[in-house]
């Protein structure tokens, strides 16, 4: 899971660079967007950069709704791990009715 970390990163360092971007154009141009456009400029930017993602590095994802519960995880490694851990016993209790191997 490398490859998750670094394009994590990469997700993190665009949307710095687009908040940047944004200070700059209040600072230097004098912008003064109202919340509404803030906010709707900033839910655009998030579904521009799944897209992006998803074009540039989801040749095996298979649809959106994959893509953004890959999303929705957790960036920590030990919470992948319990995550990872309640759906093997979810797994085990809908094949076997328990949660426990035995």
């Amino acid at each position: 899971m490398l490859f998750a970390i670094k394009e994590e990163k990469a997700v993190k360092r665009l949307k710095l660079e687009r908040a940047y971007q944004l200070r700059n154009s209040y600072v230097h141009e004098g912008s003064s967007d109202n919340d509404d456009s803030s906010l709707t400029q900033n839910l655009r930017e998030t579904i521009l950069q799944l897209a992006y993602y998803l074009l540039f590095n989801g040749s095996d994802i298979e649809n959106h709704s994959e893509l953004i519960m890959m999303f929705d995880l957790p960036s920590e490694s030990d919470a992948l791990d319990r995550r990872l851990k309640a759906i093997e016993r979810k797994r085990l209790i809908v094949e076997t009715g328990r949660h426990r191997e035995g």
